[in-house]
């Protein structure tokens, strides 16, 4: 109960308050992993003295703008993925050079040159690891809310299955979008590269055309969506082409 009622609390919230929170939640993150920085690196609790104090509260106004110019606010939390993450590594690698270079030119004694690593390494962790956290908070509660609903209202009525075809940066972006839809249930992946073959990408395997009349058989496949915005147009109607003699839409 206490999860939904802090999932309906955020939900509800405009989303300049959403970015609001995000912000803090970085800031208090930030603190934690300067001071765990410190504190690894000396083998004790480390409490800043009143010419180091001033380290601290400089690294959340060097790195809240870089993380918003890095798009970490605008990013939904539940659809968070690798993009997203790329985007968090960058920034914060971004953010821990400036702040090392910050503590570099103020020549400020009792700052070990291995706490400016670990505070990279510690700030990773935690700013990139609390999104994970919420993703799966709002998330598991976003699926748990959806299958209630579809349980009261429509007597789990059977999603449909599909193969996505083409494994590459648009079909797991598709799949992962359709994983939290209440009509669809992404269940493979069918791409034409070799390499690809067998390999597990967002917890679906990968199969060759050929294992499609198995799809189908196996996993109940009704539909075949086509994620290859590279592909030229001929090369798509080819695919629909030998789509044709399959039961599929």
């Amino acid at each position: 109960m206490t999860k939904q009622v802090i999932t309906g609390w955020f939900s509800n919230l405009p989303r300049a308050h959403k970015r609001g929170v995000m912000v803090i939640a970085d800031t208090v993150m930030l603190l934690i992993a300067l001071w765990s920085a410190f504190s690894l690196r000396l083998g004790e609790l480390y409490l800043p003295n009143q010419s180091i104090a001033w380290l601290f509260f400089s690294a959340p106004f060097i790195a809240v703008p870089i993380f918003a110019r890095f798009g970490l606010y605008q990013a939904i939390i539940r659809y968070i993925g690798f993009h997203a993450l790329w985007a968090v590594l960058q920034a914060v690698i971004l953010y821990a050079l400036l702040w090392a270079l910050l503590v570099l030119l103020s020549g400020v004694q009792g700052v070990p040159r291995s706490v400016t690593v670990m505070n990279w390494v510690m700030a990773i962790l935690l700013v990139g690891g609390s999104r994970m956290v919420a993703r799966w908070w709002f998330a598991g509660m976003l699926t748990a809310t959806t299958t209630a609903t579809a349980t009261a209202t429509e007597g789990m009525r059977r999603r449909i299955r599909v193969v996505i075809y083409g494994a590459g940066s648009a079909g797991v972006q598709l799949a992962t979008a359709l994983s939290y839809s209440r009509e669809f249930r992404p269940v493979a992946f069918i791409d034409d590269d070799p390499e690809l073959h067998n390999r597990n990408i967002n917890a679906l395997l990968v199969y060759p055309f050929t294992r499609l009349w198995q799809l189908v058989e196996d996993k109940k496949v009704d539909e075949v969506l086509l994620a290859m915005p590279s592909a030229s147009r001929s090369r798509r109607q080819e695919i629909i082409t030998l789509l044709e003699p399959y039961p599929v839409h």
